[in-house]
Parts: C-alpha cells; structure tokens; sequence
C-alpha cells in the first residue's frame, strides 16, 4: 500500500486534548513523547522526528466530521484528506458526485468535503515470541478470548503475583466458560448474583493480553488487531459481544464504554467489515466519593451496530471510508498552548479516527 505524499510548508498545530494513535492507543497530543510510535498510512510505526509546543494567539479552527464524537482543534494550515461534493443529479452514485481525494488546508474547507479514513486491509496473523515460545495467534477460539478480554477481563497483581480474570455473566455462562476453557483453564473465584469471577494463572497468555493494556492498565486494541483477517475480527468482535459493554436494544447490538480508545478502536474493526457505525458522546456527571460537592465529569460513548449505511452521512469505497463534515467553525484564541509532532515526510498519520498530513 502507497502512502500518500504531499509537500508543504505551513505551521500545523492541533490544541490540548487531540488525540493521535500511536502503539499504545489514541494519546492526547500534549502526553506524546520521544519514545512514542505513531501508526502511519500504511499501519507500520514510525518515530517522532520532532516535537513541537508553542504558546499562540490567532484563529483555530474546530472541525467536528459526522460519526466521530471529538472536535479536532486545529490551525489553518492543518491539512485533511477530502472529496469535494459537486451537484447531485438523479440516480448519480455518491463516488460520482464526488471529487478525486485532494489534501486540503483547513482554512480552505467547506460543508462540500468529505474527510477521508483509510481502511486497514491487512491479513495478518500475528506471532509472538513470549516465554521463548512461538506463539502463532492462528484459532478462532483466541480471538474469542481477546475480544472478550478486551470488555470483562483485567490483570491483577497480588503479592508479587499477577492472574488474569475473567468477569462472566451467569446469563452467557455455559458458551463463555467452555470457549475459554477450550484455550486456557479457569477456575472459579467468586460468585454474584448475576456473574462469577474466574481466575487463570497461564503465563503465556498474561503476557498477550497485557499487549491490550497501556501502562495506567487503560484498555485499547492494537494495530495488530486491526491488521488481521476479516474472520478473526468477526470472533473477536463475537467475544467482545458477550460482554457488559454491549446489549441488545431493537434487535440492534449497541455498545457502550467510558474510553475513547475502545470507541475508535470497534468503529475501525466494523469498518475493515464494511460497515460504518456513528460513535455518539454522553457527559455523564456524578459527585465525587471524597467531596460530594465535586461532580466527577466523565465521557459515556455509545456505538449502536446497524446494518443500514446512510450514504448521504459517509460511504465506503476503495478501502477509504468518506465522512461528511457536521461543523467546521473558527474562533479567536489567544496565548494557548498548541502541539505539533513531525515524522518521516513519507508517512501521514491519525487524528481523532481521521486521515491528516505529516
């Protein structure tokens, strides 16, 4: 796969809270450092050639594209992977209405331009060398495990020790228990009234599934995930619906989590499936446990699973995916800190699940 090149010499800065997608998941721009992956174009990881902060005064702009819950701040000269909308004659496909895809400064762009994400179309199956052991991630019954990992298991540490645990749900109990039991044994530790909590101590697979875990032990899904076939996502997607994070509403499987990483992360996976899921945000407030005085603001993202495309909202075509834009608006800032970060000129990378230049 070719990366897209593009040569240009405007200041590009993105403010406080931007989240770019590295090895380790979607960081905020101000938290990247030196030792920072970034995941390019073509989902290999580059390093940061430079990291810039800067204290400015001057016009930023807030995009907001449809489906995605995040405002990207940026200034004018950011640039954005777009398809500029023409007239819509009857019976026209949306890939004729369209334009070629042209990188675009900010301050150029209008409600015409629909922003693109590349798809990853990679098939991979991963390998590890863990313990001095190959392991070769090729069974369907492991991608069922991660992905339920990935919404009720965690890692515990306890007395120098560390086990992985599983939070099952009594209603699910029977299929979730044989399909990790088929993989690695677990054992009952303790019992609620509406879900167990199982226990494994199997190494090897304590160290696969730290590769979900960020060093706060924050959950996201790594690009190797993302880069594997299609059946694989399927069964990893399959565990992950067996979870608390998702429920059944209409006939329609709607997931709901408090981290950003997980949103981008499932909204990427459908899309290597061909299907494009909105991620909606809640702010959910609550008082604090020290001071009830104190609310506790919190993000809530809701993904509903449907199997409808609204095509006048965003389209799927030649592993691109073209989101419509819902707000683009300037305003007037003055002596905040902005971010920018520089990698090799080749690659262009990820800003709030969305294609931007180098």
């Amino acid at each position: 796969m070719n990366s897209i090149g593009f040569s240009n010499n405007g200041e590009k800065f993105y403010t406080k809270g931007t989240k770019f997608l590295t090895k380790r998941g979607y960081i905020n721009i101000e938290d990247l450092n030196e030792v920072d992956l970034m995941v390019t174009d073509t989902f290999d990881y580059q390093s940061i050639d430079n990291y810039i902060r800067k204290l400015y005064t001057g016009n930023i702009y807030e995009i907001t594209i449809k489906h995605h819950p995040n405002i990207i701040n940026t200034t004018e000269d950011n640039m954005f992977y777009v398809r500029e909308k023409h007239e819509i004659l009857k019976d026209m496909k949306m890939s004729e209405v369209l334009s070629r895809p042209i990188w675009k400064k900010v301050k150029d762009l209008t409600y015409n331009d629909y922003f693109g994400m590349i798809i990853n179309t990679q098939n991979n199956i991963p390998n590890f060398l863990i313990n001095n052991i190959n392991v070769k991630l090729d069974k369907l019954g492991y991608w069922f495990i991660m992905g339920y990992f990935l919404g009720n298991g965690w890692i515990k540490k306890s007395r120098g020790q560390e086990t992985i645990r599983f939070n099952i749900n009594i209603s699910n109990e029977i299929e979730v228990i044989y399909k990790i039991n088929s993989i690695i044994p677990i054992i009952s530790k303790n019992v609620g009234n509406k879900s167990k909590t199982y226990i494994s101590k199997n190494t090897l697979w304590l160290e696969i599934f730290k590769m979900f875990l960020n060093e706060k032990h924050e959950k996201h899904i790594p690009e190797w995930v993302q880069s594997t076939s299609n059946d694989y996502i399927k069964e990893f997607l399959n565990g992950f619906s067996k979870t608390d994070n998702c429920s059944i509403k209409n006939s329609l499987m709607e997931i709901t989590t408090i981290s950003i990483n997980l949103a981008y992360g499932i909204q990427r996976l459908y899309l290597k499936l061909g299907l494009i899921l909105n991620i909606n945000v809640f702010i959910n407030q609550k008082p604090s446990n020290k001071d009830l005085k104190v609310l506790i603001q919190k993000n809530i993202y809701i993904i509903k699973v449907d199997n409808i495309i609204r095509f006048y909202n965003a389209f799927i075509e030649d592993n691109y995916v073209w989101f419509a834009p819902l707000i683009i608006a300037k305003k007037v800032v003055s002596n905040i800190p902005i971010y920018n970060i520089e990698i090799n000129n080749k690659y262009n990378f990820f800003v709030e699940n969305t294609l931007v230049h180098n």
